[in-house]
């Protein structure tokens, strides 16, 4: 999924599907107003000197080194201030990795393009609005299957029985398979991403790494002595303290337990914004260097368009403001409409997955 046209996948690893680049918009005001930001980072990047050198020329290196540092302020929020980056990491981040979602699982591989897409995967994820939670989004998986292009039929047949026992258990207990995909599906993002390109180093297994460590910890109570004593951790904003998110986030879970459930879900959903705004981005061009943010604009507004930018920028702000005068409804509000992502996210596994191709474009 990230190898330019002309190159090559390492040995053993499945080749990448080059797509033509995308058309993108004529230079002008993106650069005026993205200038002042472009130049800081070239100054800063100077300033390193052959740090940055190496950083700007290896792909798997910056990417490594980005995910270990996401895993490390996910780590520090969670143990400081938990319950406030479970009420503000939706409203800030939630609409933003949402049309990450869209963009490198929809549009990018183009599955918008095929109608089976919308009747059968899109469709019944939508019906998670109505309240169906994972009974839809099984179908939805199921749908993936049905769709993808040259999987054997034995592959198909199991996807579509493992989708049949999913939506079964999901009717038979659906709070609790909707809780279970919920903590879930921070997990889906990062195999997604490891997924998402041949590696020919092992730099990548660093972020992974530590978040297992990072997970493990936080499951154990590992750290617990250092945090839970202190007035900060248990500071929280007006209905959405620890009383209120554990259980919501833990039910029946005995004891301390629910509480480490609690963070660790803290720690994992703030991964996840992480894989899906900066490292699934970075690893998803075709070339190694990085972009401007002026030409990283351009690339957004040719795979979206200006019309989908504007009313997602909207609606972000939208929630900020709100989140202003009620943290809780705004958060509530964004966790209702954007449920359906982790059922997108599952449904794109299985579509690459059997598909057998890692999906990257050239950089424009």
């Amino acid at each position: 999924m990230g190898v330019a046209a002309g190159s090559s996948a390492p040995a053993g690893r499945a080749s990448a599907r080059v797509y033509p680049p995308p058309v993108l918009p004529a230079r002008g005001t993106a650069e005026l107003v993205f200038l002042p930001a472009d130049r800081v980072r070239v100054a800063l990047l100077h300033a390193l000197g052959p740090v940055a050198r190496r950083l700007v020329r290896d792909r798997e290196l910056r990417v490594a080194l980005v995910g270990a540092l996401a895993v490390g302020a996910a780590l520090l929020a969670t143990l400081l201030v938990p319950w406030w980056l479970l009420a503000l990491g939706p409203v800030v981040l939630g609409v933003p990795h949402i049309l990450a979602d869209v963009r490198y699982l929809v549009v990018r591989p183009a599955f918008h393009k095929r109608w089976g897409f919308w009747l059968l995967v899109a469709a019944p994820i939508a019906a998670t609005w109505s309240g169906a939670g994972l009974r839809a989004g099984a179908l939805g998986v199921a749908g993936a299957a049905l769709i993808a292009r040259g999987a054997s039929w034995w592959k198909r047949a199991l996807v579509v029985a493992f989708a049949a026992a999913l939506c079964a258990v999901a009717w038979w207990a659906p709070w609790w398979t909707d809780l279970c995909f919920a903590h879930a599906h921070n997990l889906v993002a990062l195999a997604l991403w490891w997924a998402w390109r041949p590696h020919a180093t092992r730099w990548h297994l660093l972020p992974l790494a530590l978040f297992v460590l990072a997970l493990a910890l936080l499951a154990a109570g590992g750290l617990e002595p250092l945090v839970y004593r202190s007035d900060l951790f248990w500071s929280a904003p007006q209905g959405l303290d620890a009383t209120v998110q554990v259980p919501w986030l833990a039910s029946r879970v005995p004891g301390e337990w629910a509480l480490r459930l609690t963070l660790s879900f803290a720690f994992a959903q703030s991964v996840h914004y992480a894989v899906w705004l900066r490292m699934v981005p970075e690893d998803d061009r075709g070339r190694d260097t990085p972009r401007t943010f002026a030409a990283s604009w351009r690339a957004l507004v040719a795979d979206l368009g200006r019309p989908l930018l504007a009313l997602t920028t909207l609606a972000t702000l939208a929630l900020v403001a709100w989140a202003l005068f009620d943290v809780a409804a705004a958060r509530d509000l964004y966790l209702r409409t954007g449920l359906f992502h982790g059922h997108l996210e599952l449904a794109a596994f299985v579509l690459f997955a059997l598909e057998g191709a890692r999906r990257a474009r050239p950089a424009a």
